[in-house]
């Protein structure tokens, strides 16, 4: 269709996936999408970042899946400190010890806003949890945004060029 445009899902949950670029033949070239947290494609945000994004692809032969992998191991994580802070599996002061959490995981620093309960966001994974935004490029997951933990730039197909 060559609309000007950039092809863009805030969770695009095809584009997000490993096998998108064979499932469409490679049609999906400059499609960027939203997977949340770093982690999820090839990114330095953290030390753990690369060490989570290996370790999933050797134990499942697949990268990471979509918008759901890095947090789904993180909570692991989160809960076990929590726990061993309180010292018991008593659920109120577990609970009391998850409002404290602050730690350095795969996508960045993991802290809780005390009204909310919500991880609290941040480009700068020093400071909070750093979501990703990536965009197929020759057959590969690149991360473009943001800029902190960024491994390449946006391309512009070449229909928007003039």
């Amino acid at each position: 269709m060559k609309i000007p445009a950039l092809p863009f899902g805030s969770t695009l949950a095809a584009a997000e996936q490993p096998g998108f670029w064979k499932a469409t033949e490679g049609k999906g070239e400059y499609t960027l999408c939203n997977v949340v947290n770093a982690g999820n494609a090839p990114s330095e945000a953290t030390p753990w970042t690369m060490k989570f994004y290996n370790a999933y692809t050797k134990k499942w032969n697949v990268e990471p899946e979509g918008l759901g992998s890095s947090s789904s191991y993180m909570a692991v994580y989160v809960l076990r400190d929590a726990i061993e802070r309180a010292g018991t599996l008593n659920s109120d002061k577990v609970v009391s010890e998850l409002e404290k959490t602050d730690v350095m995981g795969v996508y960045g620093r993991l802290r809780f806003d005390p009204k909310s309960h919500q991880v609290i966001p941040s480009l700068d994974p020093k400071e909070g949890a750093v979501g990703t935004i990536l965009q197929w490029q020759a057959g590969k997951r690149i991360v473009v945004f943001p800029k902190s933990i960024a491994t390449g730039t946006i391309k512009l197909p070449p229909w928007m060029k003039k």
